[in-house]
């Protein structure tokens, strides 16, 4: 196999495994929680005044007491939402060992080279108002994702008289799939028409392994969004930030022809982008959620829920 060979299969590897971290963080994007001012999600949802008293009445959310004289006011606790998300972002190549056959791992340099991915996410989000001030969520959904791998000043073949090495910049279009998990809580409070929300989210994204070689490695993430709001009549409106957390080595085989390419690959990336959106009540029970992202990572969430 030759050199240009090896860095490409190898930049396969940690391409595939950094585009299935998009995907999960899409599953983060929707840990947003629902902060609602006194008494307008049952003036704006249609509900009758009677049914303000079944709140008290529910098993959700516990501990009632802290929200005394305004039990009745918290929204109704089961909720289910249709989400969709784009997420656009760049990712620095970090580390890559290679080698064939019986031959020991060799580092690959990969000074300059990048990925640009654009993502899209389908999923469905169910979750639960445990506390007056604690949400707890799942969500799990599909993911696409196109990608540009830049491979920056890499062997890509051989010329010339005397035959030597050539150098030059590689460009790769892959597109991939998967599937992701994710559990999450939000924790949320506030005074007057101001709140504040944070959502901690664990999630997990599933690699076809035949795809790109790797033994059905799950991909795991950490992600964490602080934010602060405004109440506005029916709506909400806010700015914040999201925090994403990776870190993990893979490591395998994979055969190419008649030769077994050995692989040990590292993501290690902890960063921010700025979070800005909206949440509108909707009758009978609806709502809508609109959140956009920009900074390292460009992306945009939509989704609507209901609520009983």
């Amino acid at each position: 196999m030759s050199t240009r060979d090896r860095v490409t299969i190898g930049l396969l590897v940690v391409v595939a495994i950094l585009l299935t971290q998009t995907g999960a963080a899409f599953a983060e994007d929707r840990a947003l929680g629902i902060v609602l001012a006194e008494g307008e999600f049952r003036e704006q949802s249609g509900d009758p005044p009677s049914a303000a008293g079944e709140q008290g009445e529910r098993l959700f959310p516990l501990w009632k007491e802290l929200a005394e004289g305004y039990e009745d006011m918290l929204p109704p606790p089961y909720g289910v939402a249709g989400v969709l998300n784009w997420l656009g972002s760049g990712y620095s190549l970090v580390k890559a060992d290679l080698s064939l056959n019986d031959e020991p791992l060799e580092s690959v340099d990969l000074t300059g080279s990048d990925v640009t991915t654009s993502a899209y996410v389908a999923g469905v989000k169910g979750d639960l108002w445990l506390f007056p001030f604690l949400n707890v969520f799942a969500t799990v959904g599909k993911t696409e994702v196109d990608a540009l791998v830049t491979l920056a000043n890499v062997p890509n073949g051989i010329g010339g008289l005397p035959p030597e090495v050539q150098y030059g910049d590689v460009f790769m279009n892959l597109n991939f799939s998967g599937w992701f998990y994710a559990l999450g809580t939000v924790v949320s409070g506030g005074h007057g028409n101001v709140f504040i929300v944070a959502d901690f989210v664990y999630a997990v994204q599933k690699l076809d392994a035949e795809s790109v070689g790797l033994d059905d490695d799950d991909v795991k993430a950490f992600t964490s969004a602080p934010r602060l709001g405004y109440h506005i009549g029916s709506m909400e409106v806010w700015i914040g930030g999201r925090y994403l957390s990776i870190e993990q080595n893979f490591s395998g085989t994979v055969a190419i022809e008649e030769n077994t390419l050995n692989y040990d690959v590292k993501i290690d990336q902890a960063d921010w982008h700025y979070l800005m959106g909206m949440h509108a009540l909707l009758h009978d029970h609806w709502d809508v959620v609109v959140e956009g992202g920009i900074g390292v990572r460009n992306s945009v969430v939509m989704s609507v829920g209901y609520r009983w």
